[in-house]
Protein backbone atom coordinates (compact mmCIF):
# COMPACT_ATOMS: atom_id res chain seq x y z
CA UNK A 1 0.00 0.00 0.00
CA UNK A 2 1.56 3.27 -1.15
CA UNK A 3 -1.09 5.72 -1.04
CA UNK A 4 -3.66 7.50 1.20
CA UNK A 5 -3.05 9.65 4.38
CA UNK A 6 -2.87 8.74 8.35
CA UNK A 7 -1.65 4.59 9.52
CA UNK A 8 -3.31 2.42 7.68
CA UNK A 9 -5.93 -0.07 10.21
CA UNK A 10 -3.56 -2.93 9.84
CA UNK A 11 -0.72 -1.33 11.52
CA UNK A 12 -2.87 -0.25 14.42
CA UNK A 13 -4.35 -3.64 14.63
CA UNK A 14 -0.43 -5.08 15.11
CA UNK A 15 0.41 -2.43 17.46
CA UNK A 16 -2.72 -3.30 19.42
CA UNK A 17 -2.13 -7.12 19.29
CA UNK A 18 1.50 -6.66 20.36
CA UNK A 19 2.60 -7.70 17.06
CA UNK A 20 6.11 -6.36 15.77
CA UNK A 21 5.31 -4.02 12.82
CA UNK A 22 7.49 -3.24 9.80
CA UNK A 23 5.86 -0.36 8.38
CA UNK A 24 7.07 2.01 5.36
CA UNK A 25 8.16 5.49 5.87
CA UNK A 26 4.82 7.02 4.96
CA UNK A 27 3.30 4.81 7.73
CA UNK A 28 5.16 5.96 10.18
CA UNK A 29 5.07 9.45 9.40
CA UNK A 30 1.50 9.02 9.95
CA UNK A 31 1.95 7.76 13.98
CA UNK A 32 4.00 10.67 14.53
CA UNK A 33 7.23 11.58 16.24
CA UNK A 34 7.18 8.99 19.16
CA UNK A 35 6.21 6.07 16.76
CA UNK A 36 10.30 5.34 15.84
CA UNK A 37 11.06 3.27 18.96
CA UNK A 38 7.48 1.57 18.60
CA UNK A 39 8.09 0.22 14.83
CA UNK A 40 10.42 -1.15 12.28
CA UNK A 41 11.49 1.30 9.20
CA UNK A 42 11.91 -0.16 5.95
CA UNK A 43 11.92 1.73 2.57
CA UNK A 44 12.60 -0.89 0.18
CA UNK A 45 12.58 -4.12 -0.54
CA UNK A 46 16.51 -4.95 1.17
CA UNK A 47 15.41 -3.54 3.93
CA UNK A 48 12.32 -5.16 4.39
CA UNK A 49 13.79 -8.71 4.31
CA UNK A 50 16.91 -7.70 6.51
CA UNK A 51 14.34 -6.13 9.09
CA UNK A 52 11.89 -9.12 9.19
CA UNK A 53 15.05 -11.96 9.35
CA UNK A 54 16.59 -9.92 12.31
CA UNK A 55 13.21 -9.56 13.86
CA UNK A 56 12.80 -13.48 13.49
CA UNK A 57 16.12 -13.94 14.31
CA UNK A 58 16.31 -12.24 17.85
CA UNK A 59 12.78 -12.88 19.48
CA UNK A 60 14.11 -10.21 22.06
CA UNK A 61 14.25 -8.03 19.98
CA UNK A 62 10.82 -8.94 18.62
CA UNK A 63 8.99 -9.47 21.89
CA UNK A 64 10.56 -5.32 22.41
CA UNK A 65 9.39 -3.99 19.54
CA UNK A 66 5.62 -5.75 20.03
CA UNK A 67 5.85 -4.72 23.56
CA UNK A 68 6.41 -0.81 22.14
CA UNK A 69 4.24 -0.78 19.94
CA UNK A 70 1.22 -1.93 22.22
CA UNK A 71 1.93 0.87 24.44
CA UNK A 72 2.33 3.35 21.53
CA UNK A 73 -1.46 1.99 20.89
CA UNK A 74 -2.28 1.97 24.37
CA UNK A 75 -1.04 5.42 24.74
CA UNK A 76 -2.52 6.99 21.63
CA UNK A 77 -5.05 4.59 19.91
CA UNK A 78 -6.90 2.96 22.49
CA UNK A 79 -10.51 3.63 21.96
CA UNK A 80 -10.59 5.30 25.20
CA UNK A 81 -8.50 7.74 24.61
CA UNK A 82 -9.41 8.07 20.86
CA UNK A 83 -12.86 8.89 22.62
CA UNK A 84 -11.67 11.21 25.10
CA UNK A 85 -9.45 13.25 22.70
CA UNK A 86 -13.05 13.69 20.35
CA UNK A 87 -14.85 14.89 24.11
CA UNK A 88 -12.16 17.36 23.94
CA UNK A 89 -12.59 18.53 20.48
CA UNK A 90 -16.14 19.08 20.77
CA UNK A 91 -16.13 20.48 24.10
CA UNK A 92 -13.59 23.10 22.93
CA UNK A 93 -15.90 23.78 19.49
CA UNK A 94 -18.78 24.40 21.85
CA UNK A 95 -16.96 26.56 24.16
CA UNK A 96 -16.82 24.36 27.20
CA UNK A 97 -14.34 22.89 28.75
CA UNK A 98 -16.27 20.10 30.97
CA UNK A 99 -14.03 17.49 29.66
CA UNK A 100 -10.58 16.43 30.32
CA UNK A 101 -7.80 14.67 28.21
Amino acid sequence: MSSGSGVPMKVLEALAAGVPAVVHPWAAAGLGSDAHEAVAVATNADEWVDTIVDLLSDPHEARDLGRRGRDLWRRVYHPDRVADQIRAVVAEAAGTKTFNV
